[in-house]
């Protein structure tokens, strides 16, 4: 179900300090790895320790070394390496594990990533993947590789001459596991997936309509027997932000669930509702421009309220959240997190000091080199 999936995604990032909305993902397409992180200036390479934290002479000082993690960067701003140490770590009352590991990125003269490595913190191989991209930068090849080098997992596309996916199949050690199949119309909408077992026995179809802007308004799930499964539409704003979702678990029933999403002048998600068939609300989110959730109720069927928290966020002029405080259903702090800052010349944190609860718990260092 289309819903469900989308109220556990929503339930899964409720406390997440930095959720991406779809509009934020698109934002994110043709960025380079420090763009996405938000990190300024041609970056070589970036340190980063974090420490417990200890008084001396009435003054923080950095105390054990928790876990260090090293990024290097090549003059895209595309990540070659990463190092991490292993460490533990305690962060708003949860243990935290960090696993020593190595990963390498490999890319082709376009930037394209063509391969990747990952090694454990002894240095010996885990799993790897390499991948194949056409000439318009489509990925037609992607395989998985267990630490001994032997192939687990194969994806291949094929697509037509304009460029549309026409077939996707997934193998897993040599073997179909799945084969998804494609048709268009005459303005290049996908209008029908066929989903296939490995042994090529239908699983599910779906059919697509779409309005004027090629915006998709309606799926219909069919099951491997063509019996009816699920009706989904949608609606959108001027922007084309999608702020509808009907789900209609019978075909001829006028009942169904629903999902609203409201957008900022910016075209953020500020808020999210979900309601059941009887239009009892069973989750709501609000969110800032960050994506941010500020708050976050859920409800039982009868709309009778489960749970709320709410979160207060504050900002620096830099954009890096310097105050993030959690309330309860009843309005009383459960946690505090205060952040300070120390910038160099090219507008990147290097020092953090974290605070729960007023109390100082780390120093994170970051220390830049620069191209």
């Amino acid at each position: 179900m289309r819903l469900l999936r989308c109220t556990l995604l929503l339930l899964l990032v409720c406390f997440a300090a930095s959720a991406q909305n779809p509009q934020e993902k698109e934002k994110n397409k043709d960025k380079n790895d420090l763009q996405k992180d938000k990190i300024r200036g041609k970056v070589k390479t970036m340190s980063v320790t974090g420490f417990t934290v200890v008084r001396r002479d009435g003054k923080l000082q950095k105390g054990r070394t928790v876990h260090t993690a090293i990024s290097k960067f090549n003059d895209k701003g595309y990540l070659l390496e990463f190092n991490s140490t292993a460490g533990d770590d305690t962060v708003q009352g949860e243990y935290i594990h960090f696993k020593a590991t190595k990963s390498l990125f490999k890319y082709d003269n376009s930037g394209v990533l063509v391969s990747n490595s990952r090694y454990n913190g002894d240095g010996i191989l885990e799993d790897s993947a390499s991948y194949k991209v056409d000439a318009k930068g489509n990925r037609i090849d992607w395989n998985t590789y267990k630490g001994d080098g032997s192939l687990e997992w194969n994806y291949n596309r094929e697509y037509d001459i304009s460029g549309n996916l026409v077939e996707s199949n997934e193998y897993f050690k040599g073997a179909l596991k799945s084969r998804h199949t494609y048709k268009y119309d005459d303005k290049m909408n996908i209008k029908e997936e066929n989903s296939f077992e490995g042994d090529g026995r239908l699983k599910l179809k779906e059919l697509f309509k779409y309005d004027d802007k090629r915006n998709v308004t309606e799926i219909t799930d069919y099951d491997k027997t063509g019996v009816f499964k699920a009706r989904y539409t949608y609606g959108y704003d001027n922007q084309g932000n999608q702020i509808e979702e009907k789900e209609f678990d019978n075909e001829f029933s006028n009942k169904f669930k629903k999902i609203i999403t409201r957008y900022d002048n910016e075209n953020n998600v500020i808020e999210v509702t979900q309601f059941n068939e009887k239009g009892k609300t069973t989750y709501e989110c609000k969110l800032d421009k960050w994506g941010n959730h500020v708050k976050d109720a859920t409800y039982k069927q009868d709309g009778t309220l489960i749970e709320k928290i709410t979160q207060v966020y504050k900002y620096d002029d830099k954009g890096s959240e310097v105050e993030n405080e959690r309330f309860n259903a009843k309005g009383k702090s459960t946690m505090k997190i205060k952040n300070i800052y120390t910038y160099d010349k090219e507008g990147n944190w290097f020092i953090k000091i974290v605070y729960e609860n007023d109390k100082p718990k780390r120093i994170t260092e970051r220390i830049f080199d620069y191209y």
